[in-house]
């Protein structure tokens, strides 16, 4: 039996939860970019306010393209004494900062809608780009 005046059990971190969010590291951050045709990467701090706010829109949609290999979803914890290096050399000044990167290499940074909706917009428009480019090319051919 649990002692009553026990206080309950912490909850989990973002990290410690099952989600399709690749949560990177420093040592491990450009080789799994490179990886992936398109990668929106969310740098955040666990107790900042507005990273809580957004985490259930991101991993929403980390979850919505999780069976499309060329798109993911990362996030990176800024406050790990690992990841402080690679924040500062990706110019994270605020939390949360989103970063788009094509095949490991930063094209832009994103600052359109924190939400669901917004993630998936722009992702979808990425992937729309790539369809349209395929589709120009058969027609050349």
């Amino acid at each position: 039996m649990q002692n009553p005046e026990a206080p309950p059990p912490p909850e989990p971190t973002w990290e410690e939860q099952q989600t399709s969010v690749l949560h990177l590291v420093g040592d491990n951050f450009r080789e799994t970019l490179k990886k992936k045709k398109h990668t929106l990467v969310m740098f955040y701090a666990p107790w900042c306010p507005h990273c809580k706010k957004v985490i259930p829109h991101f991993t929403a949609t980390a979850d919505a393209f999780k069976d499309d290999r060329k798109i993911a979803c990362a996030a990176v914890d800024c406050v790990k004494d690992k990841n402080q290096d690679l924040c500062q050399q990706e110019s994270v000044k605020a939390y949360p900062t989103f970063h788009y990167y094509h095949y490991g290499k930063l094209v832009e940074k994103y600052e359109s809608d924190r939400t669901e909706l917004g993630f998936t917009s722009f992702i979808r428009t990425l992937r729309e780009g790539d369809l349209k480019r395929l589709e120009k090319r058969r027609e050349d051919l």
